[in-house]
């Protein structure tokens, strides 16, 4: 961080809160603190923490309302380096629009940073991305159109799936619907990008009724019945032991060992007991793998390692070169 600039003394105090709880992970903390702080006191420090947060959390309505404020125009923004980049990566989320892709042109010639160059022209990717594939579902209006769109899309690599996935979320889920549906129907489509298209069909409220392959094992979901992972009892009491765990020892592994629990519940997602019911044993098979520990009781059956290496596989194919 830089240095604090010189705020009021509840300002200042709602900031420093903010940095403590981005130190200790609680975002939505951060987020609330930081914008009690700039509610009190217009900090350029604080807007930069707070769209840096939006960012990444995908908030859509509190970054418009940020930038919409009426020193932000373009002939301003222009003008800093840092601004010009932040801009850049807030207008794909803000308007994903022709109209957003001519803001990103202008600024594009009325700055000399490099690096703010290289932002926008990221983001001008991103828009035209993200408009193209707006143009492909609004085209899938007949089911052939959509089993073919989604066959061409399944001959793809699993992580150019994935990447694409992400700019389908963007499109209107009326629009989008048969393709994700289909997608879900897919026998050989990996796990964790299955689960993904539930979450995002979860988040969004739709009610589905569907036949499911989870880890080659036939299944049947109702999605009003689900919860996001992040909100299982697996998950909760995972990331505590986990957190516990290396508290206590050595917390260089911490980060590393509660990635990759991220991603295993992401695979065995939502048939936890079906998999791996007990994330102590999860954890103490995998310290045993990283050599962590050497002696470890409870570990994992001969058929839970089975899901434990199936799930390794996944990640695999997923993040393969």
């Amino acid at each position: 961080m830089t240095d604090i600039t010189p705020m009021p003394n509840n300002a200042e105090n709602y900031y420093r809160k903010a940095i403590n709880a981005l130190e200790n992970n609680q975002f939505n903390k951060a987020i609330h603190y930081l914008e009690n702080s700039y509610n009190l006191e217009s900090n350029p420090l604080v807007f930069t923490e707070l769209v840096k947060l939006y960012i990444a959390f995908n908030k859509q309505e509190q970054l418009t309302k940020l930038w919409e404020q009426d020193q932000f125009t373009l002939d301003f923004i222009s003008q800093s380096a840092e601004l010009t980049s932040l801009y850049a990566q807030s207008l794909p989320i803000m308007s994903p629009t022709s109209e957003s892709l001519n803001k990103l042109y202008q600024l594009r010639d009325s700055i000399q940073s490099s690096t703010a160059t290289t932002e926008l022209n990221k983001a001008i990717t991103t828009i035209s991305d993200l408009l193209n594939v707006k143009q492909e579902i609004n085209a899938l209006t007949t089911d052939e159109r959509v089993e073919t769109y989604a066959q061409q899309l399944l001959e793809k690599s699993y992580f150019e799936v994935l990447s694409k996935l992400k700019l389908v979320y963007q499109t209107d889920l009326d629009k989008n619907l048969p393709l994700l549906k289909a997608l879900l129907n897919d026998e050989n489509l990996l796990n964790f990008i299955k689960n993904d298209i539930l979450h995002y069909i979860i988040i969004n409220g739709e009610s589905l009724d569907i036949d499911y392959t989870w880890l080659n094992v036939e299944k049947h979901i109702q999605t009003d019945q689900l919860k996001p992972y992040t909100s299982t009892q697996f998950y909760l009491k995972g990331t505590r032991i986990i957190e516990d765990y290396f508290s206590q020892t050595d917390p260089h592994f911490a980060k590393q060992v509660l990635e990759l629990f991220n991603l295993h519940a992401m695979v065995f997602y939502p048939f936890y007991d079906d998999g791996i019911a007990d994330p102590q044993k999860w954890l103490n098979y995998t310290l045993l793998q990283f050599g962590l520990e050497n002696d470890m009781i409870d570990i994992l059956t001969e058929q839970e390692k089975e899901y434990y290496q199936l799930a390794q596989d996944e990640l695999a194919q997923l993040f393969q070169a």
